[in-house]
């Protein structure tokens, strides 16, 4: 494959660009272009360009829109790339430093918040014991458990415990009651017996 200079370089790179939405017809290329000039008339015109960045790499043509002016300078506006590729030709805008770095921060606190969140999934930071892994914790988790298990039917037995002593000592009291009901009639009846002995030795 023939080598190409830098020139016809450049030339390929802005006619591929030229092709593309991104390029403006009312820049100085399009009338250095259609006025026959060289481009290197450019740095003697104010207003809207396209330059191709030197040196050329065959694989990528990269491409600034800038803004001249004579007496200010230079203002770059935004750049391009073309990826060079032997079956299509493909055209990009390459993203403000701005957005690169908003990219990269969000990108980074979304990989931070997932590694956090996975942490704390796995593993857990007692400051008594130090660290331990989930198997273990569920392990913990479970024997936590079956303590508080044993410790509610503990409670329940003590409860059904107190709830009989209660129930017996009411069945005590009322027995108790019912004794002392039941002595008047028992000396009433006693006295009655005594009374007819007597009469019957009287007679």
């Amino acid at each position: 494959m023939e080598q190409l200079t830098e020139e016809e370089k450049i030339d390929e790179a802005m006619n591929l660009f030229s092709n593309t939405d991104f390029y403006d017809v009312n820049c100085n290329n399009e009338r250095c272009r259609m006025q026959g000039l060289d481009i290197s008339k450019l740095k003697m015109m104010n207003g809207l360009e396209f330059e191709v960045m030197t040196p050329v790499d065959p694989n990528v043509y990269v491409i600034k829109r800038q803004d001249r002016d004579r007496n200010s300078g230079v203002k770059l506006n935004s750049v391009y790339y073309i990826l060079n590729e032997q079956i299509t030709k493909s055209v990009y805008e390459s993203p403000s430093v701005f957005s690169l770095i908003d990219s990269k921060i969000r990108r980074s606190l979304f990989l931070l918040n997932k590694g956090f969140q996975e942490a704390s999934n796995v593993a857990n930071h007692p400051l008594k014991l130090g660290q331990q892994w989930w198997w273990q914790l569920e392990e913990d988790e479970e024997k936590e458990k079956e303590k508080e298990k044993e410790k509610e039917k503990e409670k329940e037995k003590e409860k059904e415990k107190e709830e009989q002593q209660e129930q017996d000592e009411e069945n005590d009291k009322k027995k108790e009651s019912n004794s002392v009901v039941n002595t008047p009639n028992s000396l009433l009846e006693t006295s009655g017996a005594l009374e007819n002995e007597q009469k019957r030795f009287e007679f």
